[in-house]
């Protein structure tokens, strides 16, 4: 529900060069063969599947630098024709990658766990990533805090929003990690977002924070529906029912009636009351402003961010109050 931005350069490039380093000291056989050796060949032998942006360069390291760099809709292109293809694409270009470090039981996503736990003084790489994006909230579900307890101590997890276990050539690419709460990460696990667990694929999916093309919080809209005593939410169906989220919001019934309930104590009728007597003793106040003295400010840019269940209350509060900021 929370739209993730682009990261500082200054810490694509430290991200970038971390990758580089643990592809390249992650060596697997006597002979020295490296990660990083893994994943130039998978580029150079699969051209088609990889953009131009890398596939126009001959330098090896430029390479993997614009592949764990790549913006999301260009990571989303590199799954859809691994996809298209099948077995030829996905299934073999896995295999492949996975077979080179069978011996000694580990995987090209090993690397992942190098990076995202390295420090910078003292501070974790996932604690930087989820501070450079100003998120105390979980961006797929709105729901739970990210936050973290000291620089060391993570609140947030790293979700692989195409899966290292498919798709391990994606599993060091930036914008396909999403911070969010271990509950979201945990009812997500391996899935595909594009796919039903029979394999199928679905009309909608599940949303990255990264798509620029599709933002969670303008398809779905929160209601509350008295009769059950629960908070429902309409459209994105998909990622709502995979993600579970009106599971998530069954216990913030209570928070809905008490909205509705401050909601009926200050109608329209009420705030323009009081709007009056204020200007009578001089106090020149817009009802957005006794709005946001009495509710918050709902509709600020960082209140779905910055507050658990931000999303929810602003789309009662425009439903019942019938005002917007």
């Amino acid at each position: 529900m929370i739209r993730l931005s682009r990261y500082p350069t200054d810490l694509e490039n430290y991200y970038a060069n971390l990758a580089i380093k643990r592809l390249k000291d992650s060596v697997f056989d006597n002979n020295g063969s490296s990660f990083f050796e893994v994943a130039c060949t998978a580029l150079n032998k699969h051209k088609d599947y990889f953009p131009e942006k890398i596939n126009s360069l001959s330098d090896e390291e430029e390479k993997i630098r614009q592949l764990v760099l790549l913006e999301f809709v260009d990571i989303k292109g590199i799954k859809e024709k691994l996809d298209a293809d099948g077995y030829k694409g996905r299934d073999c270009l896995k295999a492949e990658i996975n077979k080179n470090v069978s011996n000694n039981g580990n995987l090209f996503s090993d690397c992942y766990a190098k990076v995202i736990q390295s420090q910078k003084q003292k501070k974790k790489l996932s604690v930087r990533m989820t501070q450079a994006q100003n998120l105390r909230v979980c961006p797929y579900c709105n729901h739970d805090w990210i936050t973290s307890r000291g620089t060391s101590i993570a609140g947030v997890q790293m979700d692989h929003f195409y899966p290292k276990s498919e798709y391990p050539i994606l599993s060091l690419c930036m914008y396909n990690l999403i911070p969010c709460c271990g509950s979201c990460n945990q009812i997500k696990l391996n899935k595909d977002p594009d796919q039903d667990e029979h394999g199928l694929y679905l009309k909608d999916t599940i949303i990255s924070p990264f798509d620029k093309n599709h933002f969670l919080a303008d398809e779905i809209s929160f209601t509350y529906n008295p009769a059950e005593d629960r908070v429902m939410i309409l459209g994105a169906t998909s990622h709502v029912k995979r993600m579970k989220l009106e599971e998530a919001y069954e216990m913030n019934s209570q928070e809905a009636k008490e909205l509705q309930k401050k909601i009926q104590m200050y109608s329209q009728t009420q705030v323009a009351e009081i709007k009056n007597v204020l200007e009578k003793h001089g106090q020149n106040i817009s009802t957005a402003e006794i709005y946001r003295s009495l509710f918050g400010n709902l509709f600020a840019d960082d209140a779905v961010s910055n507050k658990p269940i931000g999303k929810m209350r602003a789309d009662l509060f425009k439903k019942w109050a019938g005002f917007t900021f």
